[in-house]
């Protein structure tokens, strides 16, 4: 196969993975959004059962079943984000491994260590949504059994849907947030331990491999990742990702994007993309000892 029809098959292979990548963040933040709207009409629906007058037999009825919606949420959540981010780090290791195979062997075996690392760290922020979740709707319910509300001001204080501006709203922006930053965050992991683990194999191919950032390239990317974006480096090798601090934009090192290493305001949301690239063939090696499928 030419050189430039190896090239644009890699790069083929790439595309299609980030286009699954972008799918997965897309169908995981609409799986945890329908467990929350899910939560939401229950608790809606037991507010209401305690009739139009709300008073401390009402609200200590309402609080324990609250009580087991939160922790249902909590739960269906907390499993359903694992199963994400073990797509997600499949996802990372075939952005780098399907393009692979492209000019090598592919490796066998990889180390799933770093997902469990993952989920359990999400789980933690998981049941600190909760709680926040319980703090909130508890304040509006007491406000409510005290009469300083109508049972329907609380429900609207609670959340008519998960747009309107509510408690279920901001649960909601916070729920989306986790979810994208640490599905993504894996898959980037994956993606840059994979790379690290093939780059001497597309060597003794015959090729160069190296990393670009891609960034979303739409009105919610970052300036400083709009920046970054076509920037190439040895896989070893960190990006220079500005982020803004009041009114000064200051350099960060990120060896992917979401790196752990950089700033919330430089990771948190990001949708950039670390993708493997063959971008020369700098080794002079006979052919016949490149990998041919």
């Amino acid at each position: 196969m030419a050189d430039e029809d190896i090239q644009r098959e890699f790069d083929q292979a790439v595309k299609r993975i980030i286009e699954r990548i972008e799918s997965h963040e897309a169908e995981s933040i609409k799986r945890a959004l329908e467990l929350l709207e899910r939560t939401r009409t229950q608790v809606i629906a037991d507010i209401a059962s305690g009739g139009s007058e709300f008073n401390l037999s009402v609200l200590r009825q309402v609080g324990r079943a609250l009580e087991r919606r939160i922790e249902d949420f909590r739960r269906d959540l907390d499993r359903q984000l694992r199963t994400d981010l073990n797509r997600a780090f499949d996802l990372g290791t075939d952005l780098v491994d399907e393009p692979v195979s492209v000019i090598a062997r592919p490796l066998i075996g990889v180390s799933r260590e770093v997902a469990q690392v993952a989920a359990e760290f999400s789980a933690t922020l998981i049941t600190e949504l909760s709680d926040s979740m319980r703090s909130q709707i508890n304040g509006v319910l007491r406000r409510a059994a005290l009469g300083g509300l109508s049972v329907a001001d609380a429900i609207a204080q609670v959340g008519k849907s998960l747009t309107d501006p509510s408690v279920f709203s901001s649960i909601a922006a916070r729920a989306e947030t986790i979810v994208r930053t640490e599905v993504l965050r894996i898959q980037a992991i994956a993606a840059q331990a994979r790379m690290m683990q093939s780059k001497e194999a597309a060597r003794r191919a015959g090729w160069a491999m190296k990393k670009e950032w891609l960034s979303a390239k739409d009105v919610r990317v970052r300036p400083g990742h709009l920046a970054a974006n076509g920037q190439v480096k040895d896989v070893e090798e960190p990006f220079l990702v500005f982020v803004r601090v009041g009114k000064a934009l200051v350099p960060e090192l990120l060896n992917y994007p979401r790196d752990p290493a950089g700033s919330a305001a430089n990771t948190i949301n990001c949708r950039c993309v670390s993708r493997p690239v063959i971008d020369s063939r700098i080794y002079k090696l006979d052919r016949s000892t490149r990998f041919e499928r």
